[in-house]
């Protein structure tokens, strides 16, 4: 690899054997480097690719703009992040997820904090993500001494789902809100409260979380065969009740998201609602 331009004394832009341009980290990397100057293997701890040059321009402009520290906290939490879901992240979290705590660690020294109001839907829809997020929190908390709280690991948890599903963060928001609206239709539907802990209500909002995201990003359902439609019949003919609240959630979804839920849509509902009517018996 070869310097392309020194960030820092820990930090060069560099381009590698392929001739394509990478970030690459390391202790001294930098120390008295120049353009074109070859960089010595056992120096180099970390090597970043982005998927596009303007990914990489704005990675750079935050390298020279934002204190190194808190590019190697965003780094060092995507790599957790990766490993921890077991899959390759959106490139882009490295540049918004150090924009994020960076502003967040410039409001916390202004003692200004704000909460998040999506924290419980992300703990409990998102639990993995949010796993992250306190990992993430805890990180921040070793290394500068600032402890932050939930609401932080659930903002950190929001950037890894959007990472996580290519999605951008409006989207994210308001397909959570979305699930929660609908939980608490089936929740006034089934008379109480729902059993966190159940395994049922786990598939219920992780059908929910694909469905929100389906919607918001203006998906749409397969065109239905006649099979389909047969089976939408059978469960309209077995499970009426829970059918109708089904019809309750499609209007919900209809009136706010301007999307008409297909048959074939509120058929599976109705199954989740039937299961989770089983758990309240």
């Amino acid at each position: 690899m070869k310097i392309v331009k020194i960030i820092n004394n820990n930090v060069v832009y560099a381009r590698d054997k392929n001739n394509e341009h990478v970030i690459v980290m390391g202790k001294g990397i930098g120390f008295n480097g120049r353009h074109g100057d070859v960089i010595d293997p056992e120096k180099i701890e970390k090597v970043i690719r982005m998927d596009s040059q303007n990914s990489m321009d704005r990675l750079i402009s935050q390298l020279e703009e934002l204190p190194e520290e808190h590019f190697k906290l965003s780094s060092d939490i995507v790599e957790y992040a990766a490993q921890y879901l077991g899959k390759e992240l959106n490139k882009n979290v490295l540049v918004t997820l150090t924009d994020h705590i960076s502003f967040a660690i410039q409001r916390y020294q202004k003692g200004l904090m704000f909460p998040n109001a999506l924290k419980w839907e992300i703990k409990k829809f998102y639990s993995r993500e949010f796993a992250i997020g306190e990992y993430a929190v805890g990180l921040i908390a070793r290394r500068l001494g600032i402890e932050f709280s939930e609401d932080e690991a659930a903002f950190i948890a929001m950037h890894i789902v959007c990472a996580e599903y290519n999605s951008d963060m409006p989207d994210l928001m308001d397909a959570t809100k979305l699930v929660s609206g609908v939980l608490k239709i089936v929740q006034e539907y089934l008379g109480g409260s729902l059993d966190e802990e159940s395994f049922r209500l786990e598939r219920f909002i992780t059908h929910l979380r694909f469905l929100g995201r389906r919607i918001i990003e203006g998906g749409e359902w397969k065109e239905q065969d006649r099979a389909d439609r047969d089976f939408g019949k059978v469960v309209r003919k077995m499970y009426r009740e829970d059918y109708r609240c089904s019809q309750r959630v499609a209007e919900f979804i209809e009136k706010n998201y301007s999307h008409k839920m297909s048959e074939m849509e509120l058929s599976y509902l109705t199954i989740h609602i039937r299961n989770l009517r089983s758990d309240s018996l």
